[in-house]
């Protein structure tokens, strides 16, 4: 499943609603990174415990982040 926020709502921290659509305006060296992050997750999930967290930011792990870019948080599936 895919969920949002826009911009309106993110800032009253309202309940992200489903999406059915996502679109990627990205560089090429953005896009890669989203890559990377996106199978580095998969690998977490795959090892995951209870202790472990149910879900990762982009903008933790991405060295290059700026605050001018839309996150990508990757959700537990057994949340």
């Amino acid at each position: 499943k895919g969920y949002c926020h826009s911009n309106e709502t993110y800032e009253s921290l309202s309940a992200p609603f489903e999406c059915c659509e996502v679109s990627l305006q990205a560089s090429p060296d953005a896009l890669r990174a989203i890559a990377t992050f996106l199978v580095e997750c998969a690998d977490k999930l795959e090892v995951t415990t209870k202790d472990s967290p149910d879900h990762f930011h982009l903008r933790d792990e991405w060295k290059e982040w700026s605050d001018d870019y839309v996150d990508v948080v990757v959700v537990s599936p057994n949340l």
